[in-house]
């Protein structure tokens, strides 16, 4: 009898076992990955769809140095773009820890245990 939990069965195996290929939740993260790129992706384009370009551009160059406001926000997302980054770092290098513990874990044999304590009235 081999089941989970109970030491007989590899803790790997344990995780692997009911992992599978999901074609439906493979598609759906295909098709919302290409709309969302496509979205945010064509979004400039309509929306500069339609100006003239001779007479954006010179209002360009007068509003490239834009208020603090604008400024504020762009730093705002520079510094969340790298905390971001440094958590993903940071996750995998735990999750990488975590790996190479999997043998060590594999050694240690856990019985499952019971008990039960009583009222006593």
């Amino acid at each position: 009898m081999k089941y989970c939990g109970s030491g007989v069965v590899e803790p790997m195996e344990c995780l692997l076992r009911d992992l599978r290929f999901d074609g439906a939740v493979f598609l759906f993260t295909l098709g919302s990955t290409l709309i969302t790129g496509l979205l945010f992706g064509l979004a400039p384009v309509l929306r500069l769809a339609g100006t003239d370009i001779q007479k954006a551009l010179p209002q360009g160059s007068k509003s490239s140095t834009s208020g603090w406001g604008r400024e504020r926000l762009r730093g705002l997302l520079v510094v969340t773009e790298i905390g971001l980054a440094v958590m993903l770092v940071v996750g995998a290098g735990l999750v990488e820890m975590v790996a190479t513990y999997i043998p060590a874990l594999r050694a240690a044999r856990i019985d499952p245990v019971l008990t039960l304590q009583g009222g006593g009235r």
